[in-house]
């Protein structure tokens, strides 16, 4: 358990240093909405569900549903994507023991 806070305390103090962003720190996941047809996900950890309908997202401590119409991926990089279509729906689910 002392390991914990101490890993804690080294994260929070290495954020400070090189002030980056929680996202980055602990490995978030970072949405941004451009308008009602694309959103950028940053930080993912993997696609689990892809049809024009719909679009599961996973990250470390939530899986993300995006449903609308016509949807399409565009990939960034390799953990950040973008959605892209009529969004019309954005459900988040926190994974159980996490």
């Amino acid at each position: 358990m002392g390991n914990v806070k101490k890993d804690k305390k080294r994260e929070k103090k290495h954020k400070n240093i090189l002030e980056l962003s929680e996202e980055v720190v602990y490995k978030s996941v970072r949405m941004v909405s451009l308008d009602d047809n694309k959103i950028l996900i940053e930080n993912h950890s993997g696609i689990k569900e892809y049809t024009e309908k719909s679009i599961r997202i996973d990250s470390k401590n939530i899986s993300i549903l995006i449903s609308g119409e016509k949807l399409t991926l565009e990939n960034l990089q390799r953990d950040d994507i973008a959605i892209n279509g009529e969004i019309k729906s954005i459900v988040f689910d926190k994974k159980v023991g996490v």
